[in-house]
Parts: C-alpha cells; structure tokens; sequence
C-alpha cells in the first residue's frame, strides 16, 4: 500500500521545480537587459568622447536620406512623442547629443513636418521659423504635404514661404486646397532661384499657377493628375526629367514636345482617351530613359453604378504608337497587357534606338505574355531583359528564338525573371546562351 503522504509531496516538488526554472530564467533576463544597459552605456561613453565634428557627421549619416530625398523616409509627426521623429530623436539621448544636433544645419535642411489636423496656425509658424532657423545657409528641402489644406491663406505662412524660396532646392506641393494655391497665386512670382526638383499636386484647381516663373535650375518636375501642364508656368526647355499621371494622350505628348532637353520620362497617361486616335506623331531627340505605365489605376474612379466588369481596356491607340525616340537606353513596360507585337516593332523599328535595359511588367502582379517575339529580334543592342511574371509560354517561345539563332539578341548578358517568389537572375554563358533560362527552371 502506497504511503499517503507520497503524492501531494510530488505535487508540491513539481511545483517548486517550476517555481525556479521560472524563476532562472527571469533572472537570466534580467542578466541579459543589464548586459545590454552596460553595452549602451559603454557605445555612448565612446561615442561621446568623439569629436563634436565627427558626432556631427554620424548624426547626419543616419539622419538625412541621400538625394533625392525620399519624403515618405524623413520626418513624421513632430508632437508624436513616442514616434521615431528624425532629428528630433536625437534631442533626447542626452545634453551633449542635444547641443550638437541643435548647432548641425545639415540636420534641419530637410523641412518635412506633419502637423496636426487643428494645429493652431501661431504653433505652426513658431515651429517652422525654428526650424528653417536652425539650417541657417543650407539648402533646404521642403515638404508642405504635411500642412493641412487652409493653412497658406495665412499671409505670415506665405510670407514664410518667400523669405526662404531662394535656398529652396527640392519643393513638394501636394494634397493642398484650391483655396491654397488661390492665396499662392495672389502674392506673386516667388524667388526659387536654387529650385532643381518640384512635385505638384493638389485639389482640382481651374486657375493658373504663376509661382514658378523663376526657376532658372528647376530640371525635374512631378505633377499629379489635378494639375493640367496649361496651367503650370514652367521653364519647359531645362527640364531633364518630367513625371506625370491621369493626363490624357494628347496632353503627354505635348508635354514631351515641350520638354525637349530631357532625358527621363515617367508617364501615366489616361486609359480611356477620346481624342487619342486623332493625336500626332512626335518624334523626341533626346528622350533615354522612359517608364510607361498604362494601368488599372482608373477603375478606382468608376462611378457608383458603374461595374468594373465591365471595364473595357482600348485595343488601339497605345502611346508608343505617336512616339519616335531615337536615343532610347531603357524602356520599362507596366500595365495589365504589353502592347501588341506589332505596335513594340513598329516603334522599335521607326525609333532604331540603342536600347540597351527593357523591363515588362504586369501591373497587378499578373503573367507577362507576348504573342510574338518578332520585336526582339530588333533590338541588337539590348544588355539586360527583366520580366516579372513571365507565362510559361512566353519563356517557351522566347527560349526557343534566342537559342535559335547567335544574331539574336547578340549583346544580351543578363536575364532577369520574377516568378513571384523572388527573381532568378541569369547571366549568359561563354557559348553564348543563358545559364538557367528554361521553363522548367522557374
């Protein structure tokens, strides 16, 4: 007969067991946590011993994104305390790293705050004076984005905006209010004499923007679909690369035609474009880098009885179709189908560029599918081919050609493939073929 006593003292010997193993391991927790304290401590005693030239140097490295600058990476909302607030962080640490980040212009050249909804319009010109205060003579990159539409109607804001223009060198105008651009206008022509990149959009606005009149090294501009190019008073002929999207055909190719010393295109033309069978051809000398995006992006602004079923994508008319680029280096295709071969031959053939990088790509993530690979046998030049999403047939017949025949494609090195789950690069071979490209493979 088993003794009485022999199970609960089990019981509470497991549970003593646990208690400790517990109780280990909160203390080899804690152990870690004071192992790091004590690594933190010692990095920031080195880091502080540092000369305040150096420190300055390493806050700006880790603070400023390279140019252009990437505003979506910079500076969040300054009264967000628990945010990870560039250079605001920095404040923080400690006096000394406090002091330097307040004496280091290079750390406040980039004005990209996001105020609140009701900032009160006193805080936000306090704030914004201090800031661009702290730059000194530095050149500046400013985002109004985070501004809330209504704000520049208030003359000390704009008043603000044209004491600081001239060191102004990259300017983002966006999700603004008509009423805001009214009040722009109505102060007059604005001094960005170091302007060189500008991003504009807004509210629809009808009326005419008059600001830009001085820019004399304005060379890259960005403008959304609520601002016509009628409508924007640019130095056309500097600029060297041009962004636009929702304009129609016909007003892409008149802005090609003003933009005639540039030599970077991104265009996101309209799908459905009446007047695009009545556009004419435009022939541009100096175009070398073309990204074209003809896109489902539209659907998004279907009324509300209308079915996105029933979309209909127009089978003619593609935007290649009226261009001629002779010195075209890259070429990036993006949308739900590629042209058809015959319209990529006939601006291949028409334009006899040295294309050298073509990118296809689907927009929503679909298979990439060309009937014929007759275009390709064009480009003799071309170094580099990425595909996203290519079908299996596509990878068939284009494997097929270029194994065909060392006279095509005859420079190609590099074959890029994603299949979805991480892109298969390919170099080719001494015997001229590419190692890895075949359908099975991917």
């Amino acid at each position: 007969m088993p003794d009485s006593w022999l199970v609960p003292s089990l019981a509470a010997w497991f549970l003593l067991k646990a208690v400790v193993a517990r109780y280990e391991q909160s203390q080899r927790r804690v152990e870690q946590q004071r192992q790091m304290v004590q690594l933190a401590q010692r990095l920031h005693r080195g880091l502080s011993n540092l000369p305040v030239e150096l420190m300055s140097e390493i806050f700006c490295f880790a603070t400023i994104p390279s140019w252009p600058y990437d505003w979506e990476d910079t500076v969040p909302s300054i009264w967000n305390r628990g945010g990870d607030t560039q250079p605001f962080n920095l404040l923080r640490v400690c006096r000394r790293w406090r002091q330097i980040a307040l004496t280091t212009p290079e750390l406040w050249a980039t004005f990209n705050p996001r105020f609140p909804q009701f900032a009160a319009v006193t805080d936000v010109l306090r704030v914004s004076e201090e800031w661009l205060r702290r730059a000194c003579k530095h050149p500046l990159s400013v985002n109004l984005q985070g501004f809330r539409c209504g704000l520049l109607v208030y003359d000390p804001i704009i008043q603000l905006i044209h004491r600081h223009a001239p060191r102004i060198r990259a300017l983002r105008l966006c999700d603004v209010g008509t009423e805001d651009l009214e009040a722009l206008n109505r102060h007059g022509t604005v001094e960005f004499s170091s302007l060189e990149r500008l991003d504009l959009g807004g509210e629809f606005f009808t009326g005419r923007l008059e600001i830009f009149g001085r820019t004399p090294l304005l060379r890259e501009v960005q403008l959304d679909s609520y601002i016509c190019l009628d409508q924007v008073d640019l130095p056309w002929a500097q600029i060297a690369s041009f962004t636009s999207q929702g304009v129609t055909g016909e007003e892409t190719l008149a802005m090609l035609a003003k933009t005639n010393a540039g030599t970077r295109c991104s265009l996101r033309p309209t799908i459905h474009d009446a007047r695009r069978d009545e556009t004419g051809p435009l022939t541009h000398q100096s175009i070398q880098h073309l990204t074209l995006i003809e896109g489902s992006w539209e659907l998004d602004n279907l009324e509300d009885d209308e079915d996105p079923a029933d979309f209909e994508w127009p089978t003619h008319g593609h935007i290649l179709q009226f261009l001629t680029m002779p010195k075209l280096q890259s070429l990036e295709l993006i949308g739900p189908t590629l042209p058809h071969s015959a319209i990529l031959w006939e601006f291949f053939e028409r334009s006899h560029a040295p294309l050298r990088k073509l990118s296809l790509q689907h927009e929503d993530g679909g298979c990439v599918d060309l009937p014929s690979m007759e275009p390709f046998v064009l480009l003799n030049e071309l170094e580099e081919l990425e595909m996203s999403k290519p079908s299996r047939s596509f990878l068939e017949r284009f494997s097929q050609m270029f194994s065909s025949s060392a006279r095509i494609l005859p420079r190609l090195q590099t074959v890029i493939v994603d299949c979805g789950c991480g892109a298969v690069r390919t170099r080719r071979t001494p015997s001229g073929r590419c190692r890895g490209l075949r359908p099975n493979s991917l």
